[in-house]
């Protein structure tokens, strides 16, 4: 079992925070779990990968700053004072390729305890700066200048500069304003017309010849002009002519189902099923075509 738990802890948090600081985007975590000898061991994990074989008593950072990976503590009891172990991650944050033994020599206890609380006292402070900096970095260009007698006033400069600013945003809301009522007012124009000329244009359902739109699917005919099965020449169109004929025929010789879809007045989604080849084919009819 792991000796001085808290003091064991403390030294797994330094050795994490070294990491984090050097290699903050890697994804450092511990794992603690229990084995089947119901010893409480830790794994080093990076990016979800534990690192060593198996598990340790403890993980440290040795006074090079390496990470070691503990096997054992010495003394076993009372405060441990040495650790045995083998590197796992070197003092830059990169994973050891080769694991080295190595005896790292533990601080006391009172030594850890002012080391963690002159570390926890170093990162409030460097919490603090980097909050200061971040409400510095989002403050905008200072438009006013404190007199000696502790008044805000804008000099002369400034003044025509704000009011061009004033006037700038004011003509872009306006221009806006236009661009979006001209859009909208052609939508409401564009939209009904659109729906009209679908409407109009909308092939009727008797004009779906089910056989004739197989033949040309089979023919190669929707396919586009760069595929590399479309028929190029006069005798290979003739041939897929043929081919798609006869295919078309066997494969309706035992029936087909046709289903025809009008999609509000502007398109018709039809569907011919094909039980003999197990296959369904979709058409859509707009604009006097499908």
């Amino acid at each position: 079992a792991m000796p001085a738990s808290d003091f064991i802890s403390n030294r797994m948090d330094e050795a994490l925070r070294h990491l984090n600081d050097v290699k903050p985007v890697d994804g450092w975590a511990t794992d603690v779990y229990i084995n089947s000898a119901g010893e409480k061991l830790v794994q080093l994990r990076r990016r979800n990968v534990p690192l060593g074989d198996g598990g340790f008593v403890g993980i440290v950072l040795d006074s090079d700053k390496v990470v070691v990976g503990v096997t054992s503590f010495l003394p076993e009891n009372g405060p441990p004072k040495y650790a045995r172990g083998v590197s796992l991650v070197e003092r830059d944050g990169t994973v050891c390729r080769v694991q080295r033994s190595l005896k790292v020599t533990l601080p006391d206890l009172q030594t850890a305890a002012e080391e963690t609380l002159n570390a926890s006292r170093e990162r409030m402070r460097a919490d603090r700066e980097r909050a200061r900096r971040s409400l510095q970095s989002q403050t905008s260009v200072p438009v006013a200048q404190v007199t000696n007698n502790g008044s805000n006033s804008l000099t002369d400069e400034q003044n025509p500069q704000l009011l061009a600013y004033g006037l700038y945003a004011l003509g872009s809301i306006a221009l806006m304003k236009i661009v979006f009522a001209i859009f909208f007012s052609a939508w409401i124009v564009m939209v009904p017309l659109v729906y009209i000329y679908f409407a109009q244009t909308l092939p009727s359902n008797d004009s779906f010849d089910a056989k004739k739109e197989l033949k040309r699917v089979m023919r190669g005919d929707k396919l586009p002009e760069d595929h590399p099965d479309k028929p190029k020449d006069w005798l290979s169109r003739s041939i897929a002519r043929v081919s798609a004929s006869i295919g078309t025929e066997l494969a309706t010789s035992l029936g087909y189902e046709v289903s025809l879809q009008d999609v509000i007045g502007v398109c018709t989604i039809a569907s011919v099923r094909v039980p003999t080849i197990d296959l369904d084919f979709y058409w859509v009819g707009a604009l006097g075509k499908w």
